[in-house]
């Protein structure tokens, strides 16, 4: 996906909050279908769902008919009422330290910059019995790969805090409203940030990753920071309001990993970025019946020895026979 795809052709300086691009490929003669989306208008759910709309239309299928409207400025209408508390920044925005973990960029070039996926496809029957009889999770995998990649690759001690960015479906929360529940499209992503401290072993930090994001769902940080966000734009004047601080994976402690969950999907699916401007890695998953797809998407220029510390505590955990060795 090129930078351009994301603009409009008659005007270069506006943004276009999705494109649909079609391609018949010369020496294939197979058709190339280029869907982007602005993250802000989709979340990983929705984005699968569409692609499952555009998979039923190639095959001639009917589509179930939704009436799904985008939510008013500022989405509050999505939550029962919320009470002040609510539209006070989350408390752990503020105890993130100014640490960075991001990997320098091996040349010099950018922004804009370049994105690419790594893609790796394993066997999901076998890691989700490993889960169920250790009582660990997908994420609290994806949250150890990422925390211990970061810290193995700057050098840092065990005891070393990262707080680890985990969208939440504000769906299943009890604020939600009925309506808001059964929607299927759109973005309904907040954000929990989830402290975590390395372990002695590798199945004690998996345990101890699914502990935290345990506690940090108590706090509904999620609903907390989509109503705290639907403040900081004037609707009248479109002015930025800042609230808080809010966390900065360029300059703190933060990392990024999240496990989409089920989907309907053609494997594996390229996923790309139109965060042009800013720089950061982010480890994601999905899974079918059959298979567990794991991403990791990073800039071109990224250092390549941060790359290994990251492929190698995927082997560690998704080769689940691996685990207690570490």
């Amino acid at each position: 996906m090129k930078e351009e795809y994301l603009r409009d052709p008659e005007d270069k300086e506006v943004r276009l909050l999705f494109h649909f691009k079609i391609c018949q490929l010369q020496k294939s003669h197979q058709t190339l279908i280029t869907f982007s989306i602005c993250h802000a208008v989709a979340d990983g759910g929705a984005i699968f769902t569409l692609l499952e709309c555009i998979r039923k239309i190639i095959k001639g299928e009917s589509l179930d008919l939704r009436d799904e409207k985008l939510p008013n400025f500022g989405g509050l209408e999505r939550f029962k009422p919320l009470d002040k508390s609510f539209f006070t920044p989350p408390k752990v925005w503020n105890e993130i330290p100014n640490l960075s973990v991001l990997p320098d960029k091996e040349d010099k070039t950018g922004p804009p910059y370049k994105y690419a996926s790594s893609t790796f496809v394993y066997d999901y029957k076998p890691i989700l019995k490993f889960v169920r009889e250790h009582n660990i999770s997908i994420q609290a995998m994806l949250m150890a790969l990422i925390s211990r990649a970061t810290r193995r690759f700057n050098h840092l001690p065990k005891e070393t805090p990262l707080w680890n960015t985990t969208p939440c479906d504000t769906k299943l929360t009890s604020f939600a409203t009925e309506e808001f529940r059964n929607r299927k499209l759109y973005c309904n992503a907040g954000g929990l940030y989830v402290k975590l401290v390395g372990q002695p072993s590798l199945i004690e930090d998996i345990r101890h990753c699914k502990a935290q994001l345990k506690e940090t769902k108590k706090t509904n940080d999620g609903v907390r920071q989509l109503a705290v966000c639907s403040t900081i734009i004037d609707p009248k004047t479109l002015k930025f309001i800042p609230r808080g601080k809010f966390p900065d994976a360029q300059t703190q402690a933060v990392v990024f990993s999240s496990n989409i969950g089920k989907v309907n999907a053609v494997l594996p699916i390229l996923t790309l970025t139109n965060t042009f401007n800013n720089y950061f890695v982010n480890a994601y998953c999905y899974n079918t019946d059959d298979k567990l797809i794991v991403v990791f998407l990073r800039p071109l220029n990224i250092n390549k020895n941060f790359l290994r510390c990251v492929f190698e505590e995927m082997r560690k955990i998704f080769i689940t026979e691996n685990i207690f060795k570490y």
